[in-house]
């Protein structure tokens, strides 16, 4: 049994050895997010990810790799004064403008957050962040608060404008195209 398992950890070391090096731990800019905040819901998003995951299958007395797959990961932080009843948020792949590429892939979290609770949540996805220009951003897009009333994020023009801020602000600039830092979404001063 102990060999077998230490024969299991070898596959795996070598298997990941022959990752491209995009993959490796110590370069994981493919795998940060970007954050959007929207003052105005008073959940504040710490932190957004998209790591991707493969699970082995052994086929033909080999281990190969299997389907890859990511996710899309949030951490948020409830800054209101309120308990969320409902929290829906949205990530959705953008171009380095902020112009949203893809459909908005919204998340529902129907779970209680008190004021100053932490929730951590993902969702499986098919999109590579970082793949074709594209990055992955999320925000808080509805709250249902325990008082009754709820809030909806902006769309449109506003929506890209907090966008273009968070890119702009994101650790991840460098990334960026300068022309996005220096000028807003319409690509004007």
């Amino acid at each position: 049994m102990l060999a077998a398992i230490l024969r299991f950890g070898l596959i795996f070391t070598v298997l990941f050895r022959w990752m491209p090096s995009a993959c490796l731990a110590d370069d994981n800019r493919w795998e940060q997010g970007v954050p959007v905040q929207l003052p105005e819901s008073r959940i504040r998003v710490l932190d957004v990810t998209s790591p991707w995951a493969s699970d082995p299958t052994f086929l033909n007395g080999r281990v190969q790799q299997g389907p890859m797959y990511f996710n899309d990961c949030l951490t948020f932080i409830n800054g209101g004064m309120f308990a969320a009843t409902h929290v829906q948020i949205a990530f959705a792949p953008v171009d380095l403008n902020g112009s949203i590429k893809r459909p908005i892939m919204p998340f529902d979290i129907w779970s209680r957050a008190e004021p100053g609770a932490r929730r951590s949540v993902c969702r499986d996805h098919a999109y590579a962040n970082g793949a074709k220009g594209l990055w992955l951003v999320g925000w808080i897009n509805v709250v249902d608060y325990a008082d009754g009333t709820t809030w909806h994020a902006p769309t449109g023009p506003a929506l890209q404008a907090a966008i273009v801020e968070a890119l702009g602000k994101s650790p991840l600039s460098s990334a960026f195209s300068p022309r996005l830092r220096l000028t807003g979404a319409d690509g004007n001063d």
